[in-house]
């Protein structure tokens, strides 16, 4: 058995021995994690991006982070379908499983793939923003593997891939964003780009 198995299985033991942690790890797994840092991300936007020397590019900096978690969650589907691992509950029938059981491939995580996508783009924001998000994404990893519906390397591969996804989209998007944003400073939509 290799190290995923075993670490599976290890967090499976640690469901069953607490369940009081159930609800909450499980509307962790299932939305509140990703849901939270897509408000941090609103929050981000509105309070900070706005301001400062050049808001325009901080803002497309917010707008390019959103995007990127919606190319990687499209991108997940072909990839999970390319590697097209069951999921850990289909190899140990036995688990304790806290959410639905998904039809769908196991490696990588969607949800993981989304959360690192939202990370890299933190962390081009502001390096505090981009550790608070890690440390969100960290734990709907924890979150996942406990709710018994991914391996450890799912979650991993997940947060990396997305982690890369987000950062190629910094990299090639933000400066053409930034400059439709300059250009919409001039107009009625000024407010959205820079605070007062």
């Amino acid at each position: 058995m290799g190290f995923d198995s075993r670490w599976y299985l290890a967090a499976n033991r640690l469901s069953e021995r607490t369940p009081w942690l159930h609800p909450v790890a499980a509307a962790y797994a299932l939305w509140a994690g990703l849901v939270l840092l897509a408000v941090l991300l609103i929050a981000a936007w509105w309070t900070s991006a706005r301001r400062g020397e050049d808001p325009a590019r901080r803002v497309a900096t917010a707008v390019v982070t959103g995007l990127g978690t919606v190319l990687a969650l499209g991108a997940n589907q072909p990839l999970s379908a390319a590697v097209a691992r069951p999921r850990p509950f289909i190899t140990f029938p036995n688990a304790l499983v806290l959410l639905q059981k998904s039809a769908d491939f196991s490696f990588p995580s969607d949800h993981l793939m989304i959360a690192g996508a939202f990370v890299a783009g933190f962390w081009c924001l502001d390096r505090r923003l981009g550790a608070v998000s890690l440390l969100f994404s960290v734990a709907l990893a924890f979150a996942r593997v406990y709710s018994g519906v991914h391996y450890p390397s799912d979650v991993v591969a997940g947060l990396v891939v997305g982690a890369a996804i987000g950062a190629a989209m910094q990299f090639l998007v933000r400066g053409p964003v930034g400059k439709l944003l300059r250009a919409a400073e001039a107009t009625r939509f000024r407010p959205l780009v820079r605070r007062g």
